[in-house]
């Protein structure tokens, strides 16, 4: 009998400290409760093709530069507002960070969630992902440094 609650008292330890790990990484029940679809890297380069999402990277300006999917924007979760997702509530979008491990596009997708878009997807893969298919990013490095030698210029 002592046996038994010690073992049930001990599983219960582990759910409770499960879920405060979960907790602990950025997880909660918004999390949990999905209210965006998440999208495969062969689906999302079709959609990039046709023109049938909005393609948004969760990154740092610098990681963006480095390296991103076609027709991306660079967006900020913490900062994100409807001037940068667009009007259309309905419209078709997509977000992405850099691999399975980044939560960045999980927490950009609740954002338009909150915000109230209704056709919001998540490519968990990333960036990662999107190389592992033998698709090609867009390298937007250069373009950045010649802005910042012509505002230099145009400043000087």
């Amino acid at each position: 009998m002592i046996r038994t609650l010690s073992a049930l008292l001990l599983a219960a330890g582990f759910i409770v400290g499960g879920t405060s790990v979960a907790l602990a990484c950025g997880g909660s029940k918004t999390m949990e409760a999905k209210k965006y679809k998440t999208v495969d890297g062969t689906t999302l380069a079709s959609w990039i093709d046709q023109k049938q999402t909005k393609v948004f990277h969760a990154a740092s300006a610098e990681t963006f530069a480095a390296g991103t999917l076609p027709t991306a924007v660079r967006v900020d979760y913490s900062a994100m507002t409807a001037e940068t997702l667009g009007a259309d509530k309905n419209a078709k979008m997509t977000f992405l960070c850099a691999n399975t491990m980044c939560s960045a596009s999980t927490k950009a997708a609740l954002a338009a969630v909150d915000l109230g878009y209704t056709d919001v997807h998540v490519f968990k893969d990333g960036v990662a992902g999107w190389t592992a298919i033998g698709k090609d990013l867009i390298v937007t490095r250069q373009k950045a440094k010649a802005t910042a030698k012509a505002k230099v210029r145009a400043d000087g």
